[in-house]
């Protein structure tokens, strides 16, 4: 299937950037560029479902569309993917590039009621499988999110790692449970999602101090079960953490000036009920 879709994507993107070289895909025409496109460009990328192409190799043909664009110097920094316009049962999809400025992107983020239209999440985190380092790109907005939430003592690393262990360390019960009710991947994936928390955790450990930021931290973890993690169990993992981070930052603006920035106990039973009634909305 990955080799398929490797193909698939490099034919859909020669088709519009041109071949790449000579050993390019590309067929008869695709030579000349449909769109002039220099590296550093920032790109919405809109990958279109045509009917009947499953959700899943749609999926997976848009991982590699990404790469080869990335790999182009392109910057996609917001992608449709799904059923945008469809003939009855057509097999395919279909590609299209829209080079993006601010101004385009407040419009193309603007709420909708449309029903037809997917909305796009930032591509803000892009994550290096090679050398698990992650590089963001995030706006003002985004940054005051993350780096001005409640602190918290540096143990909450030490319990992480605790939780991260145990995890580890029931993968086999985990994957008992599931085989009898569900597809029996769930201690796997658990397991996953803990060593690459654990492997963070490292980079961490070297620059920590006594106090942590608790909105990054559990932006962190949302990262790291994003980047390891499939199924269910990862996506309802990434909406709890983000709704904790996201809440340990709006308790920090709410306090008053002078207030302490240290989360309380009340705090960290609010930041849970945020993470939970995310998955509930979302999950």
């Amino acid at each position: 299937m990955q080799g398929a879709a490797s193909f698939a994507a490099s034919l859909l993107v020669d088709g519009l950037l041109g071949p790449a070289s000579d050993e390019s895909h590309a067929g008869p025409g695709a030579s000349t560029p449909r769109l002039q496109c220099d590296a550093g460009l920032r790109v919405a990328v809109l990958l279109n479902n045509l009917g009947s192409l499953p959700v899943l190799e749609l999926q997976i043909v848009s991982g590699c569309v990404l790469a080869l664009l990335r790999q182009r110097g392109l910057v996609p920094v917001r992608v449709y993917s799904g059923p945008y316009m469809t003939s009855l049962e057509m097999c395919g999809l279909s590609v299209s590039l829209f080079v993006v400025s601010d101004d385009t992107l407040s419009l193309l983020d603007a709420p909708t009621a449309a029903p037809a239209w997917i909305p796009s999440a930032p591509l803000d985190g892009i994550i290096d499988a090679d050398s698990r380092t992650i590089r963001c790109a995030v706006s003002a907005a985004e940054i005051s999110l993350v780096a001005c939430g409640l602190t918290g003592p540096s143990a909450v690393l030490e319990v992480t790692r605790a939780v991260c262990e145990v995890i580890i360390g029931l993968e086999p019960v985990l994957t008992e449970y599931d085989a009898i009710c569900g597809d029996g991947d769930c201690g796997v994936v658990m397991r996953q999602g803990a060593l690459r928390v654990l492997a963070d955790a490292a980079v961490v450990d070297r620059n920590a101090t006594d106090i942590i930021d608790l909105s990054s931290h559990f932006t962190a973890l949302a990262v790291a079960v994003s980047a390891s993690m499939g199924g269910t169990s990862g996506a309802l993992l990434e909406l709890c953490f983000r709704a904790m981070a996201s809440s340990f930052s709006l308790l920090r603006a709410s306090r008053p000036p002078g207030d302490t920035a240290t989360a309380r106990p009340m705090d960290w039973m609010e930041a849970l009920s945020a993470g939970v009634s995310g998955d509930d909305d979302d999950g």
